[in-house]
Parts: C-alpha cells; structure tokens; sequence
C-alpha cells in the first residue's frame, strides 16, 4: 500500500481540509490546482514536496503526518499531458499552458496524484506549472485510511 506524507500539520484534520470550499464546489485560485484538498507527496519519490522546500528554502517541515489509501480510491494519476487530454480546457488568458476543468475532474475521482518523472518540462511548463513536485490531492476525505 502506497504511503504519503503532508507536512505542515502533525494530525489529519477532514473539517480544514475541506474548510477552504467556501461554500462553493471548488475555489480554484490557481486555475490549475484545486481549491481545497489534501496536499502530500508520496513517501518514496524523488522530488517531493521536502524535497522542493529544502531547494527553495520555504514552509515548515517540522510536522506532518503520513497516509495511505483505500484500495478502490479512485485517483487521476498524471504522469504525462495525454493523461489528463480529456480534461482540458482553452485558456484564452494563458494561451502557452493548458486549463483543466477541475469540475469534472472532482466529479470523477477521488483525488489526483502527478509524478513529473522524465515530463517535468512537459507538465510544469504546461498546465502544472505550480505543481513543483511529486504530489497528490485528496478532496474525498472518506479514502483516506492508516493516518499516522
């Protein structure tokens, strides 16, 4: 069973992860993030989310907490663009990067995972451009299992 990290908080809170709605299905300040969620990385990648704070000297690593997942989660794993290519959406605003209809997304699954693996250019540049590393987003709290 995959295991991941969050950092920033040493318990698992469901009320703050999905606080940050507002009332609305989805706030999302980014425009290719979620608005609310659960944010972590997996235990066991290369560039996580320690990893990219301790290259950009930013966040608190002092506490945190891991997790893991029910095995029918249903997660949208983003390893290149054709991945999520049903999900995208015309940026008239960004024309160089791509705009993903979290909407439906949210409709769909459970939660998104991306592993930049050899696309990091591909994704970064593209529609994930503040997705810095490794990292997944849970927006259903009730997948979420093993918190420790």
């Amino acid at each position: 069973m995959k295991t991941y990290i969050h950092y920033g908080s040493s318990r698992f809170d469901k009320f703050f992860m999905i606080s940050t709605c507002h009332g609305d299905k989805m706030k999302n300040l980014y425009r290719n993030k979620p608005g609310y969620g659960l944010w972590a990385s997996p235990t066991d990648t290369d560039w996580g989310w320690k990893d990219w704070c301790e290259s950009e000297d930013y966040g608190d690593l002092s506490s945190s907490f891991t997790f893991s997942l029910k095995d029918d989660a249903k997660i949208l794993v983003v390893n290149s663009a054709k991945d999520v290519e049903d999900y995208i959406q015309i940026d008239p605003e960004r024309y160089w990067t791509f705009k993903l209809d979290f909407e439906r997304i949210m409709d769909e699954y459970d939660g998104m995972e991306l592993i930049h693996g050899n696309n990091y250019s591909e994704l970064h540049d593209g529609g994930f451009y503040t997705w810095d590393c490794d990292s997944i987003c849970i927006w259903n709290p009730e997948v979420i299992v093993n918190v420790r």
